[in-house]
């Protein structure tokens, strides 16, 4: 991988065109150069594809085509990067190698005025100059440039990392650290063990304490971890929110309004980001959610907070689960489900609900439930899309018999009606007449049945077309075959809404 700006006034030539080189090879130019007499031209495609660097004016090449890829023009001094048998390296305009192909990694580096290359080879990291020669030896495990930093260089090597001053070579930070992240281009969160602080990338100290959990929340705030208790600080590690808490955790909010999710011997509540009590610790527990509102416990019934702490569902619920399109909610035994800004959409009067989607989106589009012991389907205004007069619904996925509806794209429904087997469609139609005594799919369009004690199969969406009499004593179906037996074995090949007999 290569990381450069290109310089200069580069065309982008158009893929569909293709051209011919002066000794008649065929290319499409990618970029063109024209105040350079350069085009970057490339042939074949896929993995196949070669690039090769071209004379604008006479098309005479002036590398073949043996690069992988090629990066360029870049920089004033018009190289390319490029990429040989798997490696990196850097060509003049003239197509000569000035950096062998012989690097995983080549990151260029501008420090105190003059490039560098930052490569790396087989996990080891160094530092060379154009000339090739090497200005660190490949003996690091990383090596990068943070930020805006001047000369400081981010390093480590035998697992510890460290900041070391790329001019003077002396350390800044000593390479005793387990853990290192630039946090901006004066602070650096370090790790030593289980323990972490902030260093200022110079090394001076900028926290005196160390903590066993640090959470550097959008740069001004800490939500810290010592001696098992959660507390809140600046960046200059003032506190903010004293340490004493089990849990402390943040509340999504798109208005940068943060507050946060308290708990302490047992009990949760919510405190603001200047340390104040928004709501008091006398809850059991408080949960974030995907939405603007908080799940929370009380007294062993389940409610809906706004992240203000305000009730947006009184704590009346046995249980309340969000999936991010609806809260489930269950109440005196009985599930019901509110929208998104917590209105109660569906009634209690489910013994469950469970997703159902019919149409071929992400978005679950109904809800397959249960209404005093007969299966149906309701969707999102609380209205019957399939009627709960079922004993149960099956349907078809993938080749799997499933023993109710859930997230399949579906066309039909093995329905259970008194016992008896039919096919509905997705609106509760009739399709197959109740009249069979068992019923498992083949496939979308066929469906084995067994009408008085003895096997067959039918087409889905032809009432009065029986693919295979009802004669037969027993009919599986495994991989694309249908097997058969009346008198004797018969063996079937499916194909669509048809089967064809298999000779002996």
């Amino acid at each position: 991988m290569v990381k450069a700006q290109e310089e200069g006034k580069a065309v982008i030539a158009p893929a569909s065109n293709v051209f011919v080189t002066a000794d008649g090879e065929q290319y499409t130019p990618t970029r063109e150069f024209p105040e350079k007499n350069i085009i970057i031209a490339e042939k074949g495609s896929g993995s196949d594809k070669l690039y090769a660097v071209l004379e604008y004016s006479s098309k005479k090449k002036i590398t073949e085509f043996i690069f992988e890829r090629l990066e360029g023009l870049v920089l004033k001094d018009t190289l390319a990067f490029v990429k040989l048998k798997g490696k990196w390296g850097i060509i003049n305009i003239k197509g000569q190698f000035v950096i062998p192909c012989r690097y995983d990694h080549i990151y260029p580096q501008t420090i105190e005025g003059k490039l560098y290359y930052f490569v790396q080879n087989e996990g080891r990291s160094g530092v060379i100059n154009l000339s090739n020669e090497i200005v660190f030896p490949l003996e690091y495990e990383y090596f990068s440039k943070p930020g805006k930093s001047a000369t400081l260089i981010q390093v480590a090597k035998n697992g510890k990392f460290g900041v070391m001053d790329f001019v003077t070579r002396k350390m800044a930070i000593p390479m005793i650290y387990d853990r290192m992240n630039v946090l901006n281009p004066d602070l650096v969160l370090v790790k030593k063990g289980t323990m972490s602080t902030i260093l200022k990338l110079n090394g001076e100290k900028v926290f005196s304490n160390w903590y066993s959990e640090l959470d550097v929340r959008y740069l001004k705030i800490v939500i810290v971890t010592l001696n098992g208790k959660k507390g809140l600080i600046d960046l200059t590690e003032k506190k903010i929110i004293p340490l004493e808490y089990d849990v402390l955790a943040e509340i999504p909010s798109m208005y940068f309004e943060l507050s946060f999710i308290a708990g302490k011997s047992g009990k949760y509540g919510i405190i603001d980001e200047a340390g104040k009590l928004v709501l008091p610790l006398q809850y059991n527990m408080i949960s974030k959610t995907n939405t603007d509102f908080l799940i929370a416990t009380k007294n062993n019934k389940t409610g809906l907070l706004t992240k203000r702490g305000l009730v947006a569902l009184p704590f009346e619920y046995e249980e309340i689960n969000e999936n991010g399109y609806y809260f489930k909610l269950k109440k005196d035994k009985k599930v019901g489900i509110a929208d998104l800004t917590a209105r109660i959409i569906i009634p209690f009067e489910y013994e469950y609900l469970k997703p159902f989607t019919y149409e071929r989106s992400y978005r679950h589009s109904a809800l397959i439930g249960k209404k005093n012991g007969k299966i149906g389907v309701v969707n999102f205004e609380g209205k019957p899309r399939i009627d709960f007069i079922y004993d149960s619904l099956i349907g078809f996925e993938k080749g799997t018999f499933l023993s109710e509806l859930h997230d399949s794209y579906i066309d039909n429904i093995i329905a259970i009606k008194r016992g008896k087997y039919g096919v509905i469609d997705l609106y509760g139609r009739e399709v197959l007449p109740f009249d069979y005594e068992e019923m498992q799919y083949v496939n979308k369009e066929l469906v084995i049945a067994r009408k008085n004690n003895k096997y067959g199969i039918v087409t889905i969406y032809n009432k009065d077309n029986i693919v295979l009499p009802f004669e037969y004593k027993s009919i599986t179906f495994i991989d694309d075959v249908i097997s058969a037996y009346k008198d004797t074995p018969e063996k079937y090949r499916v194909s669509g809404n048809r089967i064809v007999k298999e000779s002996n």
